[in-house]
């Protein structure tokens, strides 16, 4: 295919930047290719390097858990056996958080994560009351990127970014110890939504 541009106006990068800025007399040039839609609500990088956060060896543990994982007991929450199938498949990839603890996640709607921990050991799940779903609308792609959830088999600490339990209040980068059954609050950086 031909291309339309004649080729006295096929100018690139910064020349072409640089007469559009001309021509604008003195207004800066709009940005190509990376046309940005962050703005002062964005969840980004720097919210999670906050001096005072807590980090995943402060709640270090060591994995002791060796071997299968028990099978899934659904009766062990009211909501388990909506979830059956999810969380079967969950728990057996093994234990990923907090020793002997699987974290099971699966999408809820546009930007939303339904999270369940089930325990290796027993099968019991759990849905925790402060993290039952994340809604991750307006987050920075570099975030995206290392997963709105985070967390690690030797460690008790969870990091969800996004609006826990889709409650605009919450909205920011959150940080939670786990207890064995539920997960504590510990520290909290927020970020407004939108009023």
């Amino acid at each position: 295919m031909a291309n339309p541009i004649p080729p006295a106006l096929r100018l690139r990068g910064v020349r072409l930047a640089g007469l559009l800025a001309i021509a604008l007399e003195g207004e800066p040039a709009p940005a190509f290719g990376w046309e940005t839609h962050w703005n002062d609500v964005t969840i980004v990088p720097s919210d999670l390097a906050d001096p005072k956060a807590p980090h995943f060896a402060d709640y270090a543990i060591t994995p002791r858990f060796d071997g299968p994982p028990r099978p899934v007991d659904l009766g062990s929450h009211r909501d388990a056996w909506k979830w059956r199938s999810r969380l079967r498949e969950g728990i057996r990839r093994g234990p990923n958080f907090a020793d002997h603890f699987t974290v099971i996640t699966w999408g809820c709607g546009t930007d939303c994560t339904q999270v369940a921990i089930v325990c290796s050991w027993s099968g019991a799940v759990f849905f925790p009351r402060l993290l039952g779903a994340l809604h991750v609308a307006n987050v920075h792609d570099e975030v995206l990127e290392d997963g709105t959830l985070r967390f690690r088999r030797d460690s008790r600490l969870l990091v969800a970014v996004g609006m826990p339990n889709e409650d605009t209040l919450l909205r920011g980068v959150s940080y939670f110890e786990w207890t064995g059954n539920d997960l504590r609050p510990l520290f909290r950086v927020r970020r407004a939504w939108y009023k």
